[in-house]
């Protein structure tokens, strides 16, 4: 079976969609350990101007291994987490979609990936399984997609340029926030190493059209604080809930994702075409992660061909669409209908079990997707599985 991506105009209609709410946050830490708490959070602080980000790179780089696949692992474990936690709360069992908000990112952007046909245009396969009525969806990783993505990075082009963008982070943040933070700690910040295994994810619930989501996903830094604690959310509907009066704390009825900011790095735009890329490819990816995560506000670094930062522009993201020639609508409206259709095609044939691909290839028209076993839930943690078994 298969879902087409053209005609776009059918897709041109304003869309519905809904600010997202965080629900949780985790932390992975430098041994790529978990935690159900804030402290790989960073907080920003701008760079020094003419920072070199190639700094670093031979000696002070530590990968996080992207052979041990982790599946939905850690998103599901802060579900369980937040549902012991809140029992009452039904937003993340009684949801359409559960997945990383980078799976629904390429669904945004696949549109105008595909219109403009690009050469480094990629496909992609993603896993499928449907539980309790939620689809959860996570990458299909097998050794094809692991040579692909070793043939890519083995690239020193592409090598130092993802290092410029983990580099620039490193020197836009702080490990605390400004009060907590010493004058040798912000300017030693050159001497830090870059660590990928570290990360604070946020998991939010929002929709795109009919579709709900529960997205976890990967947020740079805070501005200046994150509000805590945050107020109790009381759940009055599938999509609808209501705020307790905050306490005495001053910052208790504030969003937390309003105080998120996302940083991003890109060559500098020397020539019509880089504006063009900028604004048609870069652009599109940026606001993508930010709008599915309710991050509203993006920061860019500019850097020259030999990595020096020689300038930098923010960029509010629910206004990024009105500064190109793509339409935000198509984005939402193709990926809301595209996970419809997911969900209707595996209900169809009344599957409560098994896992089913989908996949785009690249030049393709469109989506396909089959069914690979009739049992099981594949990818779904024991641990999960276990959880929601006890929990009805």
């Amino acid at each position: 079976m298969s879902f087409p991506v053209q005609p776009l105009d059918r897709y041109t209609k304003a869309s519905l969609f809904r600010k997202p709410v965080e629900l949780c946050s985790f932390s992975y830490d430098d041994q790529r350990l978990l935690h159900h708490d804030d402290r790989s959070l960073s907080f920003f602080w701008p760079a020094d101007k003419d920072a070199d980000l190639s700094v670093g790179y031979t000696d002070r780089y530590i990968r996080r291994d992207e052979s041990v696949v982790e599946h939905l692992d850690g998103l599901l474990a802060a579900i369980v987490r937040y549902e012991e936690e809140h029992p009452e709360d039904r937003r993340t069992r009684d949801v359409d979609v559960v997945c990383w908000r980078g799976i629904v990112t390429r669904l945004l952007t696949l549109p105008y990936e595909l219109h403009r046909q690009s050469k480094f245009q990629d496909g992609f396969e993603l896993n499928a399984t449907l539980l309790e009525g939620t689809l959860y969806l996570e990458d299909h990783v097998d050794d094809q997609t692991r040579l692909k993505k070793a043939s890519r990075e083995a690239d020193p082009i592409q090598q130092r340029a993802m290092y410029w963008g983990y580099r620039y982070e490193g020197l836009s943040t702080i490990p605390r926030t400004w009060p907590h933070t010493t004058r040798g700690e912000i300017e030693s910040r050159a001497a830090r190493e870059v660590n990928t295994n570290v990360q604070y994810i946020s998991v939010v619930r929002t929709r795109l059209g009919p579709v709900s989501l529960v997205l976890g996903g990967e947020v740079d830094c805070a501005i200046d604080y994150k509000p805590d604690p945050q107020p109790p959310i009381v759940a009055t509907s599938d999509d609808e809930f209501v705020i307790r009066p905050p306490s005495a704390t001053m910052y208790a009825s504030e969003d937390p994702l309003g105080r998120y900011l996302e940083l991003k790095t890109s060559k500098v735009i020397a020539s019509p075409r880089d504006r063009s890329v900028f604004e048609e490819s870069k652009l599109l990816k940026f606001w993508a992660q930010s709008f599915l995560l309710g991050v509203p506000r993006i920061r860019v670094g500019f850097r020259s061909r030999d990595g020096i930062l020689v300038g930098e522009e923010e960029f509010e993201t629910l206004k990024i669409p009105g500064l190109t020639h793509w339409d935000g609508n198509v984005c939402i409206n193709f990926a809301g209908d595209a996970l419809k259709w997911v969900i209707a095609s595996i209900k169809k044939d009344n599957c409560h079990e098994g896992t089913w691909r989908l996949r785009y290839r690249p030049g393709g028209i469109g989506l396909e997707m089959f069914r690979v076993t009739d049992s099981g839930h594949g990818f779904l943690s024991d641990a999960f599985l276990r959880h929601r078994r006890f929990a009805n």
